[in-house]
């Protein structure tokens, strides 16, 4: 995990966003289903490029924090 490459590609919340999630998932446009991603395939992209996400406790009915990647 190279932080510093990720900070020229995605703002500082990013990682502490990352670091603070149980879950991170990827939104299926056309289905509108929820896919699971770990986190190591997440950190490997934003290496590379911009991720567009946001933060959400509405998907389990435990209310807890989950990274939704668009």
């Amino acid at each position: 995990m190279n932080i510093k490459r990720i900070k020229q590609n995605n703002p500082k919340e990013f990682i502490n966003d990352l670091k603070s999630v149980r879950e991170v998932m990827i939104k299926a446009t056309q289905t509108g289903i929820f896919l699971q991603v770990r986190k190591i395939d997440l950190v490997s992209e934003a290496e590379n490029r911009k991720i567009n996400y946001y933060m959400t406790d509405e998907i389990f009915v435990r209310k807890r924090n989950v990274m939704i990647v668009i």
